[in-house]
């Protein structure tokens, strides 16, 4: 038997009801689910180990400047979300910290793609104006790596 969960997601703003689920990625233990929205927020949903969970709670939440566009959740370090926004910033939210994130970089591109370098502290992300970047986010060092032909 498959087992099956839904998770209503809720938008930032109470008075909003128009948002897009941009995201989703799984924490690497499988007990957390975040959710990147079109309403400038990522939400982190606590929802436990067994299928379907009775409760799901916000653990989490993580506003920001701009529209969230892409997420991923490094394997290696369960306690960061790195998330990309239209607004060209790639952000980590430190989930010890409840709501506080750190800016990696801003390349005033909207942030097409990213994802984690297994078995590492980076995540290579992709931007519209056609550039690749690499980013350590343990130490905050970024490298352009290529300009590319076509949106990455």
């Amino acid at each position: 038997m498959e087992k099956k969960d839904k998770i209503p997601t809720k938008p930032a703003d109470k008075a909003q009801k128009s948002y897009i689920v941009r995201s989703i990625a799984f924490s690497p233990d499988g007990t957390k689910l975040a959710v990147a929205q079109s309403d400038n927020i990522v939400f982190v949903y606590k929802i436990g180990e067994e299928l379907p969970c009775q409760k799901k709670t916000i653990c989490n939440k993580f506003l920001q400047t701009s529209s969230v566009t892409c997420m991923t959740w490094p394997r290696n370090s369960p306690d960061k979300l790195i998330f990309g926004l239209a607004d060209g910033k790639v952000v980590a939210g430190l989930l010890k910290q409840g709501q506080k994130s750190d800016q990696l970089i801003n390349t005033g591109s909207y942030v097409v793609s990213i994802s984690h370098i297994p078995g590492s502290n980076m995540v290579v992300c992709g931007f519209y104006d056609l550039s690749i970047y690499v980013i350590n986010y343990e130490n905050n060092q970024t490298n352009k790596i290529v300009v590319h032909t076509s949106i990455p």
